[in-house]
């Protein structure tokens, strides 16, 4: 039994400290590279409004990273309100005045990280953290120490002439929450190259200043997911070009008493000789591990025009496919921009709801792939690649082998 004396009103601070794994999904190192990767999708964020088109990330010693764009910044104008400035209220979690407001406005429709608290986290997950901003002709600084301000927003030097504005946010984990892991650079380039697929016309640089000499990396992509589709088939023999399509359509929410929104749907794909399924997916630039609708939409898209074409060309009483004997050999990359996606958990595994964009997806790679299997070559080698696929998990059941379950 409790009563008011047992509350405890606890800061935004306070809170994403005492429960780190509610906003970065735990303490371990994939919640510390999820520090940087939520910096990092505020400046995609300005990216994908057409206002950034280069992100640095810098690995320094002593457990340092630095975040920075050439963006437009942050205002550091003073909220009468809040009593604080713009900055500020970013960096500190106030929600009602930040993050969900900003998306609002139509440059901001689609967002990757925490919706606009994301450097808050960040921040009070950070030992130290200093923020640079160019506003106004001049850059900015403050200085936080467990996301608690401790210095005013200063004014440094102005902006040099043919000098691009920016964001810049370096920062040091809080080991005394987090476990003291150290930052891959491997990860960071791997996470930079696929961003750099993903939004066409950005460049990404990781450099790692830790390494004698420092070794970094710039990605740039002029293809989008056709070149991620050829990165992951690298060393295999593919059977074809990547099929692709990309389109907005307009949906309505299941209940049908809201207006429709837009939503992108961007993928690519081919097969290879491999028994290997290499697949990426990513809602609003953030990868989703573990799939989820957008993901078995594509699968079931696929498997529905292979076997529509197999009753055409070969037996219309040929025994249909599985999901799974079609998706061996295949490699594929989806990509979705959502405004409001709902998430399996807060580091966005796995996609959920909404229900409607299954069928906004299906439909598009249907109708795609469907067109690319009127080539009778192609359409060939694709179905008997299936029917190889067939016979390879026959063969591996009859020894003792089990066909893993694929929901559709």
């Amino acid at each position: 039994m409790y009563d008011e004396k047992n509350i405890r009103i606890l800061k935004p601070n306070e809170h994403i400290r005492l429960r780190p794994g509610m906003y970065i999904g735990g303490v371990d190192e994939r919640a510390l590279h999820h520090l940087i990767y939520e910096v990092v999708d505020n400046s995609i964020d300005e990216a994908m409004a057409g206002r950034c088109d280069h992100i640095w990330i810098t690995l320094r010693a002593d457990n340092e990273v630095c975040i920075r764009d050439n963006g437009p910044g942050i205002p550091v104008e003073f909220n009468k309100t809040l009593g604080i400035t713009t900055l500020e209220i970013a960096m500190t979690g106030h929600y009602g005045a930040c993050g969900m407001s900003r998306l609002d406005s139509k440059q901001y429709r689609i967002s990757g990280g925490m919706h606009g608290v994301g450097l808050a986290v960040v921040n009070a997950l950070s030992a130290e953290l200093k923020v640079e901003t160019a506003y106004n002709g001049h850059w900015w600084t403050q200085f936080y120490r467990e996301g608690i301000s401790v210095s005013e927003v200063v004014q440094e030097r102005a902006i040099d002439e043919g000098e691009s504005g920016g964001f810049s946010i370096t920062f040091k984990p809080d080991f005394s929450i987090l476990e003291p892991n150290a930052f891959s650079y491997a990860k960071l380039t791997q996470r930079g190259r696929e961003l750099a697929y993903l939004v066409k016309g950005l460049s990404i640089t990781v450099r790692d200043e830790r390494a004698n000499p420092a070794v970094e990396e710039t990605y740039l992509s002029a293809d989008g997911l056709i070149d991620l589709v050829r990165h992951l088939s690298e060393g295999k023999k593919a059977l074809h070009e990547p099929v692709y399509g990309n389109c907005e359509v307009a949906l309505y929410r299941s209940d049908k008493t809201q207006t429709p929104y837009t939503t992108a749907v961007d993928f690519a794909f081919q097969y290879t000789d491999d028994m290997e399924c290499v697949e990426r997916s990513y809602v609003n630039t953030v990868e989703t591990p573990e799939g989820g609708s957008h993901v078995l939409a594509l699968r079931s898209a696929i498997t529905n025009v292979i076997n529509e074409r197999l009753h055409y060309t070969f037996d219309e009483n040929e025994l249909e496919f599985s999901p799974f004997e079609v998706t061996q050999g295949l490699v594929f990359a989806i990509s979705v921009l959502h405004p409001m996606p709902s998430f399996e958990s807060p580091t966005k595994v796995r996609l959920l709801v909404p229900a409607e964009l299954y069928g906004a997806v299906s439909q598009a790679v249907f109708k795609t792939f469907q067109a690319f299997m009127k080539d009778r070559h192609m359409s060939d080698a694709i179905t008997e690649k299936c029917q190889k696929n067939r016979v390879a998990m026959r063969r591996r059941n009859q020894t003792g082998g089990v066909e893993p379950p694929v929901l559709l």
